[in-house]
């Protein structure tokens, strides 16, 4: 087995842990394995005293669990002193700014239904105009009533055109308003997109 090998094997194998201490430990294999062929180790006797590469990453996959577990105890002592402080501020986050989310959230909802339902409104109101001049044109006749059911036609017709439109804008906006949503997250956490 090569060295090159061996890493591919190394590295795949530390895929769950952050990218840090990824880089962390391929560095220090990679940085062993420079020294060692420098002082004129063959690359398949550096390869046999690394070991099975899985091994070697258990190894630091076990020691980087049991190191942030630790920080993870000594962390909880250290704050539990602020809980009545953190109980406050998820409270004021809750009550200026989850509160607010929710009714937006809840507006775009309605408004994205009533803009969806628009259109089948407009289908319904061309109908109900068709059978009402139908019912005319036969109660009293005259050609007058017969325009009037050519109105009712187009304006089911246009309904039934807007229909598609109304819920490709309902979609747009949903989905425009995930990605606000997704984006006021970040800027809460403080984190900002990588480019």
């Amino acid at each position: 087995m090569t060295y090159r090998q061996w890493e591919k094997t190394f590295k795949k194998r530390l895929s769950r842990l952050p990218k840090e201490e990824r880089e962390r430990a391929l560095g220090y294999y990679a940085e062993l394995y420079g020294d060692k062929l420098d002082a004129g180790t063959s690359e398949s006797e550096i390869v046999r005293e690394f070991g099975d590469a899985k091994d070697a990453a258990d190894k630091i996959i076990a020691e980087y669990s049991e190191s942030t577990s630790v920080q993870g105890k000594t962390s909880v002592q250290r704050t539990a002193g602020d809980t009545a402080a953190r109980a406050a501020a998820a409270v004021l986050l809750f009550l200026f700014v989850g509160l607010p989310l929710l009714a937006v959230i809840f507006c775009l909802a309605v408004a994205g239904a009533a803009l969806f339902l628009s259109g089948f409104a407009v289908i319904l109101a061309g109908v109900a105009y068709v059978v009402y001049f139908l019912v005319q044109l036969c109660m009293f006749g005259g050609a007058g009533y017969a325009a009037q059911i050519g109105i009712g036609l187009a304006a089911a017709g246009v309904g039934a055109l807007l229909v598609p439109l109304f819920l490709y804008c309902t979609k747009w906006l949903f989905i425009a308003c995930g990605k606000i949503f997704v984006l006021t997250g970040r800027v809460v956490r403080g984190k900002r997109e990588a480019n």
